[in-house]
């Protein structure tokens, strides 16, 4: 179980005539590798920020950051990092790209590319 804290905010027209949208979350967590290599009863707060510039209505240009705990011996575990673009047609349709930079996972080096991502929602 983590338990998490996050604040977000909205400053409409700051930078530069656009807005600027930000998130922060403090995460208190035993996971390793997110979870996907167990968990540990030994927590720890973990901290994860994202920031993106809405420019229109349609399109937003960002950034996320996100720490991670390294405490296992066989499998070392970095922060996390990406840049996007996401474009949203209508509140229906959203697609997403970013160069993401995961460092070491589950034992593989160097886990940095291209993500791609769309989502549909239906009524």
């Amino acid at each position: 179980t983590d338990i998490y804290l996050a604040a977000s905010k909205l400053h409409l027209g700051v930078v530069g005539g656009y807005n600027f949208l930000w998130n922060l979350t403090t995460r208190y967590t035993g996971a390793h590798q997110t979870g996907f290599l167990g968990f540990s009863d030994d927590k720890h707060w973990q901290f994860e920020g994202s920031a993106a510039i809405l420019l229109g209505r349609h399109i937003a240009v960002g950034a996320e950051y996100r720490t991670k705990p390294d405490e296992l011996a066989f499998a070392s575990e970095e922060d996390w990092q990406d840049v996007f673009v996401a474009w949203f047609p209508n509140k229906h349709v959203n697609l997403t790209a970013a160069w993401v930079k995961l460092g070491d996972v589950a034992g593989q080096t160097d886990q940095s590319g291209l993500y791609v991502s769309t989502t549909f929602y239906f009524q």
